[in-house]
């Protein structure tokens, strides 16, 4: 595939802030900060000492959060979600990131309550990665609320994706892995073992026919890397992600190229660069 170029002019003068909600858990948020920064600088010329990313971060409490989703409480869930998206909107970002897959259940309180703040979907990245490949059938693996729930499954489908999970059997030692592991910044080769062996090969691939996987936790990425698993293609959530955002930093692309509902014909006030 040919590489879209940089418009520096472009890129110096309208540079889009990104808003990004993240703390769910801290440590998918520092990769996020990291690789953006990272992708700016080596993609634009520079003289005195780097290109950086105009972005904006607000961390929401993971414990906090994690008691609303333990007890099932998601009004509370997208509650605290939307407080922290308002506050990136009223600081001046340009467009929303939620560096989470499961933080993605609030989208439709946040649309709501900030219709006229742009979001970048973490599924729509997922999906256009398969769908460059002519990839229709999926696995998603994550957190068992992203693989039991439809918000991230019903927004790969909107793609025209079939969408495989784990069987529920393993749905809670997954959870225990990102919540207690994962989320400590733990990376254990018996939990990576069991994850690639139990989980994606044997469960995924040979009895349900996935002929990719999405890493619909943005942790499970620092786990699992795609070497570890070179029979089918692997998307990481948060990697699609960070991409996509550079992208539109760079103004190769904007934010609606992602959004299944803008496809055939974009509304004409939206023809402006985000």
């Amino acid at each position: 595939m040919t590489k879209t170029p940089v418009d520096v002019t472009y890129v110096f003068k309208n540079m889009k802030t990104v808003g990004i909600l993240e703390g769910i858990s801290h440590q998918s948020g520092e990769d996020y900060f990291k690789q953006i920064n990272a992708k700016i600088q080596k993609a634009l010329p520079w003289k005195h000492a780097g290109n950086t990313s105009k972005l904006l971060m607000y961390c929401v409490n993971l414990e906090e959060y994690v008691s609303y989703l333990s007890a099932d409480r998601m009004d509370l869930v997208s509650s605290i979600l939307c407080d922290g998206a308002m506050r990136l909107y009223r600081a001046g970002a340009d467009f929303l990131v939620i560096a989470s897959n499961t933080g993605h259940i609030a989208i439709p309180r946040i649309e709501e309550v900030l219709p006229h703040f742009p979001y970048l979907h973490i599924a729509d990245c997922c999906a256009l990665q398969c769908l460059e490949k002519n990839i229709k059938k999926v696995a998603l693996i994550g957190t068992k609320y992203t693989m039991q729930k439809a918000y991230i499954k019903d927004r790969l489908k909107l793609h025209g994706l079939t969408v495989l999970t784990p069987k529920e059997a393993f749905h809670e030692e997954m959870e225990r892995i990102i919540e207690k592991e994962l989320s400590f910044g733990k990376f254990l080769d018996k939990s990576r073992k069991w994850m690639v062996q139990d989980v994606i090969q044997s469960e995924l691939v040979e009895k349900q026919g996935a002929q990719a996987c999405i890493f619909g936790c943005t942790e499970i990425g620092l786990l699992i890397q795609p070497s570890d698993v070179p029979n089918i293609l692997i998307v990481g959530s948060a990697q699609a992600h960070i991409d996509a955002i550079v992208d539109i930093q760079l103004g190769k692309k904007n934010v609606w190229d992602f959004s299944p509902h803008f496809k055939s014909s974009p509304l004409p006030q939206l023809k402006t660069k985000l």
